[in-house]
């Protein structure tokens, strides 16, 4: 992955700071570590709820 520049702006680093903040506290929620677990927990949703549609 190639890195991206920071925002330079005060407001843009502390939205981007509480985005980040957040999305690792809902990591640790969910018990998911990586993007594929984020990933391959998405396509067991889905296989699921397709199941349940049959």
């Amino acid at each position: 992955m190639i890195p991206r520049p920071l925002p330079t702006a005060e407001y843009d680093l502390l939205d981007l700071l509480d985005r980040l903040e957040s999305l690792i506290e809902d990591m640790d929620d969910l018990a998911i570590g990586t993007r594929d677990e984020a990933e391959a927990l998405i396509a067991t949703i889905y296989a699921r709820l397709d199941e349940q549609d049959e």
